[in-house]
């Protein structure tokens, strides 16, 4: 039973820092738009408006890679789960387990994700054309 705890333990740690770089992502995201905006608040023209626009798009994708890896390790910690432990041999590989979940996609277009950069770039619009 310890090296299925060990196990399900590497693997969590795994999870918890994918969910805490996700988190910061997003508060990067709003640190970077705040700054930009600052800085060229008093010239809110449409190439700026796109210089704003593509790093709020990275850090979109760069969230969702996130999720996913998250995604990806929690189907491992199910699996690890349900082994008996004498079959327990710590493959941290997730990889192979990317047909049984969510893709990419759908995970970037999810509700915990989704809502957040559609508000700052619906924001990011509206200022543009306020101004």
């Amino acid at each position: 039973m310890d090296s299925k705890i060990a196990h399900l333990t590497f693997v969590q740690g795994v999870i918890n820092r994918m969910a805490a770089n996700s988190f910061l992502v997003k508060g990067w995201t709003i640190a970077l738009v705040a700054a930009l905006l600052a800085i060229g608040s008093d010239k809110l023209t449409f190439s700026y408006l796109v210089i704003v626009l593509v790093p709020v798009i990275l850090f979109w994708w760069l969230d969702a890679f996130y999720l996913h890896q998250e995604t990806l390790y929690r189907k491992l910690y199910e699996i690890v789960a349900s082994k008996k432990d004498q079959d327990i041999d710590f493959n941290m590989n997730a990889a192979g387990f990317k047909g049984e979940i969510k893709s990419f996609k759908e995970i970037s277009l999810s509700k915990s994700i989704f809502p957040f950069y559609l508000v700052v770039i619906g924001l990011l619009v509206v200022m543009y054309f306020r101004a």
